[in-house]
């Protein structure tokens, strides 16, 4: 999330769902007090994915909370590759949801949906599966 967006923003989104700082929620709540929020959490530990590490989340929730925002739940993007590791990273969040008693589960896109069900997520994004493909970015100042 760019927190240089979220002013323009803030009047649209129903549910703020790629948290995963407290700096971020302090810019929400500025903009949107009580807004809705999930908090995000990368899995895979991957170098540049968005995401608080697991043993984070529970700090970062009460942060939230404590900010007057609606930690309604947690979302995760797993790593590409096989079905098997998105399976484990889907169930370890719902896992730290569960935990927390958090009702909502943003896990799966297109890729890997049946893992995301089967791992009880509540939302799934699978933009591409219904849309098809993006076109390609064309470089910065190309017409």
């Amino acid at each position: 999330m760019q927190r240089n967006k979220v002013a323009e923003l803030a009047p649209i989104v129903g549910v703020w769902q790629s948290v995963a700082r407290i700096v971020e929620g302090e810019r929400i709540a500025r903009f949107a007090p009580g807004a809705a929020v999930m908090v995000q959490v990368d899995t895979t530990g991957l170098p540049g994915r968005n995401g608080c590490a697991p043993d984070e989340v529970a700090d970062v929730v009460r942060g939230l909370r404590a900010l007057g925002l609606d930690v309604i739940g947690l979302m995760t993007v797993a790593a590409p590759g096989p079905a098997e590791a998105a399976r484990e990273s889907f169930e370890s969040v719902a896992r730290l949801a569960d935990d927390l008693g958090l009702p909502e589960r943003s896990m799966g896109m297109s890729d890997d949906l049946e893992a995301a069900v089967a791992a009880g997520t509540t939302m799934v994004r699978i933009g591409r599966a219904l849309f098809g493909e993006r076109p390609p970015r064309q470089a910065e100042g190309a017409a």
